[in-house]
């Protein structure tokens, strides 16, 4: 491998982030980045790692200047995405979603990450539609654990059966909350139930 082959060292350093090695990694995409700053895929790279580490303005810097160069570099969006999960911003970390999945709308991972998203804003519909989309497109994807694992095809049964309990249980809850809007809308409207309430 040629050490002043920017393309090279960004690979290599990809390969430490995938396989863990996080100091390894960074000191092969700061370099990569040296030699070539106009590598976006070094700069989501780096600051996918950084953001693994907890390192969040390191992250956001990095993954800011991959988007500088490619706007539409999905990747690096949903990354960010994860960082604005972090710090508790689901506004913009479902606009960086929707901005990944407007350019890969097959992308089970990052149906995953949007899913669990929409639950925690409370848009429980969409949440489980983006889950069903993504266990459609990858049988195998399952919770938000085994969902930072698709790029490396790493799962198990149990994990698979893990995201459809989950899935299956946003739709109960869902069917459950809109038939109590239900019944109270029933029981507050000016028509008489066929029956008397508590009779049959």
């Amino acid at each position: 491998m040629d050490p002043d082959n920017a393309w090279y060292v960004a690979l290599r350093g990809e390969h430490q982030r995938i396989a863990g090695r996080d100091a390894e990694a960074i000191r092969d995409l700061t370099e990569a980045v040296r030699l070539d700053p106009a590598s976006a895929f070094a700069w989501a790279s780096r600051g996918a790692t950084h953001e693994r580490v907890g390192e969040r303005d390191a992250a956001l810097t990095d993954l800011g200047r991959a988007l500088d160069l490619d706007p539409d570099y999905a990747w690096a969006l949903a990354r960010r995405a994860r960082v604005w999960r972090a710090l508790g911003d689901t506004r913009r970390q479902l606009a960086a979603l929707d901005h990944a999945l407007a350019q890969s709308p097959d992308w089970p991972w990052a149906r995953c990450e949007r899913g669990d998203a929409l639950r925690a804003a409370g848009r429980d519909e969409e949440a489980v539609a983006d889950l069903d989309v993504a266990l459609a497109l990858d049988p195998t994807s399952s919770g938000q654990e085994a969902c930072g694992l698709v790029e490396l095809s790493v799962f198990d049964e149990r994990k698979e059966a893990e995201r459809r309990l989950y899935s299956e249980r946003l739709a109960r809850e869902l069917a459950q909350k809109k038939k109590g809007e239900e019944t109270a809308e029933t029981e507050g409207s000016d028509t008489a139930p066929e029956k008397p309430l508590g009779q049959g």
